[in-house]
């Protein structure tokens, strides 16, 4: 190689060097003066990096329902059956059924929970009631996880059936 194209080569190789190193500092200004440093002052160190953290994402907050809004009437010692259903917006959540003021011969049972993107649960409120009147039921469903729970109040007439 002659003299004048090692002269050529030896210009572009420092001159895209330059290139290199101007826009390095100018778009990685933290990385660049971390490896270069302060040569008059300090030796080069490498920089401090702390490890990535996920974000944090806040819990859901659990919302539940009572979607059973009324009861039918019943007959003094007729079967009655009727299906009560609560629904957690959590999936994977164990939900229970509990009742108060409930005509005697009636209880809650045989519940089914469903969950895929909540929640669900299913239960029969079923018996023969042995006694006429107006009762007020309050259906209550609890989360057993959180201990979480809501209530609702329906009335439910017995009538007394005519013996024959």
């Amino acid at each position: 190689m002659n003299t004048t194209k090692k002269q050529n080569l030896y210009y572009f190789f420092a001159r895209t060097m330059l290139v290199v190193l101007v826009f390095g500092i100018a778009l990685f200004p933290k990385i660049t003066e971390a490896a270069l440093g302060d040569p008059v002052t300090s030796p080069v160190t490498p920089p401090v990096t702390s490890p990535v953290t996920p974000p944090v994402t806040p819990p859901m907050e659990e919302e539940f329902v009572i979607t059973t809004s009324t009861l039918p009437n019943g007959k003094v010692g007729r079967n009655y059956r009727v299906r009560i259903v609560g629904t957690s917006s959590l999936s994977g959540q164990d939900l229970v059924f509990m009742a108060s003021g409930l005509p005697q011969g009636l209880e809650i049972g045989r519940c089914r929970t469903r969950s895929r993107y909540n929640t669900q649960l299913g239960c029969l409120l079923y018996g023969q009631p042995i006694e006429a009147g107006n009762f007020m039921v309050e259906l209550t469903l609890v989360n057993v996880n959180s201990g979480a729970s809501t209530s609702v109040l329906l009335p439910l007439e017995i009538i007394d059936s005519p013996r024959i």
